[in-house]
């Protein structure tokens, strides 16, 4: 099962109400179909759904005051695809160790002492 957190709304935001759900346990949703729709200090926001599949539970009722990174809604079913993060296309992986020398320091050239920093 898949769990859904409350995520960051902005603003120093750490809590919000949720005003509506816009489906029951059970119910298939696809992504970006309305989930939740919830009041912060600011407005009310609809969140959408991250995933495809069937809605499993939902950890909170109308009324209820959610915390930022609490558990949302929990999803099954959808394509169980691993996270790939954001890499996008193929990465290649060598299995060769390179040496590489050090780049050559440039001499001073306003004839003058070498000017000195550290990083």
């Amino acid at each position: 099962m898949k769990i859904f957190k409350l995520p960051d709304l902005g603003e120093g935001l750490q809590e919000a109400e949720i005003v509506e759900w816009h489906v029951k346990a059970g119910d298939e949703i696809a992504a970006d179909q309305p989930l939740v729709s919830v009041e912060t200090a600011k407005a009310i926001v609809d969140i959408p759904s991250p995933y495809d599949g069937r809605v499993a539970k939902l950890y909170g009722e109308a009324g209820q005051l959610v915390h930022v990174g609490a558990p949302l809604a929990g999803f099954e079913g959808g394509a169980e695809a691993a996270d790939t993060g954001t890499v996008v296309g193929e990465m290649q992986v060598g299995q060769e160790v390179r040496a590489e020398a050090p780049a050559a320091l440039a001499p001073a050239t306003h004839g003058g002492p070498a000017i000195r920093a550290t990083p």
